[in-house]
């Protein structure tokens, strides 16, 4: 008898605490493992004697959905409501809750949500242009949302427990809403659909590459026909895997060159995000060719010279050099634009293994951007752009 009364006294306990926070009996029944007519008699007797008072039973959907975000959060310390509750009754109101609030449903959409997210920031693209997706994936890298859908759901309900967002009143205002959360954060980053000419575009970038390493891209990454292995392209190009493996690589820093990237970055650019991208560029050129016409007497000795002033800070790895000319500029300490140009041609050929082939690449390269060698500059030209900028 005293066993029975330790028990009933046990069970009593937890179905007060349990039914305080408005659950329906047939909910603790379930969760507690006894039939419902046992928990009516105990609410029954818990009522008469006023251990049990309030709306029990008769909560909404949102009262219920807020109780779970506060219950199953780190921050349910701070709610008076839940300080009765021991660990194992916590979890026990958070089981009977997610299935009450169908969360394993809610969640599920959540994660369907994010995937459809995750597919609309690749760009979408014709069955024989995925070899094209795969290389501008390798030079930019695969977009992904900065948080996974787990932490948009913990930061709906932290915002719940908070009361910074009402509660829903159905499960699918709760879907809803985590939605349009998502939605307005990663609409911007919603990729393009290519046309079919892209392909045509991306080979006309493809052709300013040399041809050795035009020929390890089209195999590898199965511009033509399927993505060949290291070692089936050393085999079509005579060469070793490791060594079409390092071509490869450099293939893909020419791509990464600004020149060119620019030039592939729009089929890859997200296209909720481009027009104010578009915008902010046009600004800033505007801004740097106005400014740059009115720094253009106080950096140039020499007035009649075509380039814009900002050029001379970019750094000369944008030049695309052979490596025995990268080495030499290296090793003369050379870093920018305006390094470069401060000097004359026979400052150049006495530096070591730099001869007139490597002179004749500098000069071709440095006059696509309208400078040449011995350039006379103001002795603050660098101070000057850098305060500007």
């Amino acid at each position: 008898m005293t066993r029975y009364r330790e028990h009933r006294k046990s069970r009593m306990g937890k179905i007060r605490r349990l039914a305080t926070f408005g659950l329906p009996i047939a909910a603790i029944a379930e969760a507690l493992g006894i039939t419902s007519a046992t928990v009516s008699n105990d609410v029954q007797a818990l009522t008469a004697t006023q251990q049990l008072t309030g709306r029990w039973g008769q909560r909404t959907y949102g009262e219920h959905f807020l109780l779970f975000a506060r219950v199953s959060g780190l921050w349910q310390h701070r709610y008076h409501e839940l300080s009765s509750l021991d660990a194992a009754e916590r979890e026990l109101l958070v089981s009977i809750l997610r299935i009450r609030l169908r969360i394993q449903w809610i969640q599920e959409a959540v994660q369907q949500i994010a995937q459809i997210m995750y597919e609309l920031m690749q760009p979408k693209t014709l069955p024989e242009q995925r070899g094209y997706a795969r290389l501008l994936e390798a030079v930019f890298g695969k977009p992904r949302p900065n948080d996974q859908p787990r932490s948009q759901w913990e930061d709906y309900l932290s915002q719940l427990a908070e009361g910074t967002v009402s509660p829903p009143a159905t499960p699918l205002e709760a879907i809803a809403t985590v939605r349009e959360a998502y939605f307005e954060k990663y609409r911007p980053l919603i990729a393009p659909i290519w046309t079919p000419d892209v392909s045509q575009k991306i080979d006309r970038v493809l052709e300013s590459l040399p041809d050795e390493l035009r020929r390890v891209l089209v195999e590898r990454f199965g511009l033509r026909e399927e993505p060949k292995t290291l070692a089936e392209t050393g085999a079509r190009l005579g060469k070793r895997g490791e060594r079409v493996r390092q071509i490869e690589s450099h293939a893909l820093r020419w791509l990464r060159h600004p020149k060119r990237a620019n030039q592939l970055r729009r089929f890859v650019e997200p296209f909720g995000d481009s027009l104010r991208l578009q915008l902010e560029r046009e600004t800033e050129v505007a801004r740097q060719q106005d400014l740059g016409e009115s720094l253009r007497e106080r950096i140039f000795l020499d007035l009649e010279v075509p380039a814009n002033p900002w050029v001379l800070l970019r750094p000369v790895e944008e030049l695309e050099l052979s490596v025995r000319s990268e080495n030499c500029l290296r090793g003369a300490e050379i870093k920018t634009f305006g390094e470069l140009v401060a000097k004359s041609e026979a400052e150049m050929l006495r530096y070591r293994n730099f001869g007139k082939k490597s002179l004749r690449e500098l000069q071709d390269v440095m006059a696509e951007y309208g400078l040449r060698f011995g350039m006379k500059l103001h002795d603050d030209w660098e101070e000057v752009l850098r305060r500007e900028r």
